[in-house]
């Protein structure tokens, strides 16, 4: 069991008292279960304390017995809150939740999480002077950006000009120049 911890903050920074935070445990196996996002093997309520912050105990996904389980965390009681898929590691460590996500295609179940270590990839198909990156983990992610769009394309890593973060779930990269590419958030 692992010990995995968040903090709700209201717009002004301080922490949210008192919300339930619904945790569940999914199984991706059968597309014919909650239209879609698969089958749930256990679910858990957790509240946040006086400072914002839940913790619950998990099991590590890779105990399970369902292979590509991972667990959806519902934040969505708090005002601006948000669902995330994350993967415990099997350790008795406590983890914060950013360091745990991962990447769940819409409308695909089957394959459960597919890129770990809560990695999104952007792609920028048209040259453009900015890149507005939609990432959706929740805090400041470390961003490797790359030219090119096809695989095994010049592979050397880009510098932006500039980098502003607007929220925890955006990034906007502009360039001195269009530029085509990929970005890696993690």
């Amino acid at each position: 069991m692992a010990f995995v911890v968040n903090q709700l903050r209201d717009g002004s920074g301080r922490g949210m008292q008192d919300v339930t935070v619904r945790i569940q445990l999914i199984a991706p196996h059968n597309p014919f279960l909650l239209t879609g996002i698969g089958e749930v093997i256990q679910a858990v309520a957790v509240d946040t304390d006086h400072t914002g912050i839940w913790t619950a105990e998990l099991t590590g996904n890779d105990q399970m017995e369902q292979a590509n389980t991972y667990y959806l965390v519902d934040e969505t009681a708090a005002p601006g809150g948000s669902k995330w898929a994350i993967r415990v590691p099997t350790d008795t460590l406590t983890h914060q939740m950013r360091d745990l996500l991962v990447y769940v295609p819409p409308g695909s179940n089957g394959a459960g999480p597919t890129v770990p270590g809560g990695t999104f990839e952007f792609v920028q198909s048209a040259a453009a002077n900015e890149w507005v990156i939609p990432h959706q983990l929740g805090y400041r992610p470390v961003i490797e950006a790359l030219e090119g769009l096809a695989e095994g394309s010049n592979s050397d890593g880009l510098e932006w000009s500039t980098r502003r973060d607007p929220d925890v779930y955006t990034t906007v990269l502009t360039w001195g120049s269009p530029v085509a590419g990929r970005a890696y958030c993690s």
